[in-house]
C-alpha cells in the first residue's frame, strides 16, 4: 500500500506539471498569434521548470528511504557533464536562437520553433540528471564508530 500510494503522487506530479506546462506553452503561442510578441526566455522558463520538475520526481521517485546515520552529499561529475550539460545546451536553444547563433541555418531556427518536443525532452532529462547525479553516502567517521560498536574482536588490515 505505502509503494501504490508513493507511485500514484508520482504520477499526480507529473500530471500536474505536464498540464501547467502545456496549458502555459499553449496559452504563449495563442498570444503570439494576436500580438506578434514571442518570448524566448519566457518559452525556455516554462519549458525547464515545469518539465524539468517532471524530471525531478521521476529522480525522486528512485530515491530510497533513508536511515538517521550521518551522511555526506556526493556528486557525479561526469554526469552532469556527459548528460546535463548537453540537455542544458538543448533546453536553452530558443534563447541560443534569439541571440543569433542560428542566422547561417534558418532550417535550424525553424525546426526549433516549430518542434518543442525534443526542449521537452531535454528539459526532462536535466532534471532527472540534476538530482540522480547527487547521491548520500555514510560519513567515513561513523562507518568505523559502527564497526567497532558491532565487533570488537575485528582487525584493520591495509594492502598496499
Amino acid at each position: 500500500m505505502k509503494n501504490f500510494i508513493k507511485n500514484f503522487s508520482c504520477l499526480v506530479f507529473i500530471a500536474i506539471f505536464y498540464f501547467g506546462g502545456t496549458t502555459l506553452l499553449r496559452n504563449h503561442y495563442e498570444e503570439v498569434k494576436i500580438n506578434f510578441y514571442y518570448s524566448p526566455v519566457y518559452v525556455t522558463f516554462v519549458t525547464m521548470v515545469f518539465f524539468g520538475a517532471i524530471g525531478v520526481v521521476l529522480a525522486l521517485s528512485r530515491a530510497g528511504n533513508s536511515d538517521r546515520r550521518a551522511k555526506t552529499l556526493k556528486i557525479d561529475y561526469s554526469k552532469l557533464l556527459v548528460l546535463g550539460l548537453p540537455s542544458l545546451i538543448l533546453s536553452m536553444t530558443h534563447i541560443w536562437a534569439q541571440l543569433g547563433l542560428f542566422k547561417g541555418f534558418a532550417w535550424v531556427y525553424l525546426y526549433i520553433s516549430t518542434n518543442d518536443y525534443i526542449l521537452i525532452l531535454s528539459s526532462i532529462v536535466l532534471g532527472h540528471t540534476l538530482i540522480s547525479s547527487l547521491r548520500m553516502e555514510d560519513a567515513p567517521e561513523d562507518v568505523q564508530k559502527e564497526d567497532v560498536r558491532k565487533d570488537t574482536k575485528t582487525i584493520d588490515i591495509t594492502i598496499r
